[in-house]
């Protein structure tokens, strides 16, 4: 699981390097939303969350303070919020480990088996129990 200090994080923005993708996981802790960012940084491979200098992950109750940070950090794209429990956290192998969940297992080349092929242009003959039968001579 990638982590990075803010510390670190603001170095190396100031260095030239950039955010290129922002993903917020939601999530309720004590009756209370918390959200906690998940950065897709130029210079690293995968998602990276903000750790504080202490340790642990950084997590914010207050969305707009969130939102600050992600601007004033130079990312001025949109920023996309996911609950906690949406399957489509899985398929980020990175944000999956950090919340303790199994990520989506990686389609293999060709696994396309449980789909029929396509036939577009009616060349493939059909199958036996479709073919009409024989007239009767």
């Amino acid at each position: 699981m990638g982590e990075i200090s803010e510390g670190d994080l603001r170095a190396k923005l100031r260095g030239g390097e950039r955010i290129t993708g922002v993903i917020v996981v939601a999530r309720t802790i004590d009756d209370a939303l918390e959200y906690t960012p998940f950065l897709l940084l130029s210079w690293r491979r995968g998602y990276y969350r903000i750790v504080r200098w202490r340790g642990g992950e950084r997590r914010y109750r207050d969305f707009d303070r969130l939102l600050r940070l992600v601007r004033e950090l130079g990312w001025a794209d949109g920023v996309s919020v996911f609950d906690m429990d949406d399957p489509k956290l899985r398929r980020v192998r990175a944000v999956a480990h950090a919340l303790g969940v199994e990520p989506t297992p990686r389609a293999k080349k060709g696994d396309d088996d449980d789909m029929p092929p396509m036939d577009i242009f009616g060349s493939n003959p059909p199958d036996e129990d479709e073919a009409e039968p024989a007239s009767p001579v």
